[in-house]
Parts: structure tokens; C-alpha cells; sequence
């Protein structure tokens, strides 16, 4: 499911909430699932946005 987002152009992004999430021990993979969506989301409206804009 990471690589899918990976692959939207933020990497770096999500990069940098992997590793925070992975400094923090109580994170579950429920947690990651729900910042999955979320972040999918958020991506997914910012395509549409840019998409308008052309």
C-alpha cells in the first residue's frame, strides 16, 4: 500500500512520516492505515486540483 503512494511525487513526504511513525513504538498498523488514507486522499484531490487548473 506504501508504494502505491510512494509513487504520487511526494516521497519524500511520506518518507519522512515512515520514519517518524517508525520512532514512535506504539504505532500500530491500524495508525499507518488510517494516515494511508488520508494521505491517499489528500493526493488524490491535489491531482484533481492540478487536473482543473489545465
Amino acid at each position: 500500500m506504501r508504494f502505491r503512494i510512494y509513487k504520487s511525487g511526494t516521497l519524500w513526504i511520506f518518507a519522512a512520516i515512515d520514519l517518524l511513525i517508525g520512532q514512535i513504538p506504539l504505532a500500530t498498523s491500524t495508525n499507518w492505515l488510517v494516515l494511508t488514507v488520508m494521505a491517499d486522499q489528500v493526493s488524490v484531490n491535489y491531482r484533481l486540483q492540478s487536473l482543473s487548473r489545465c
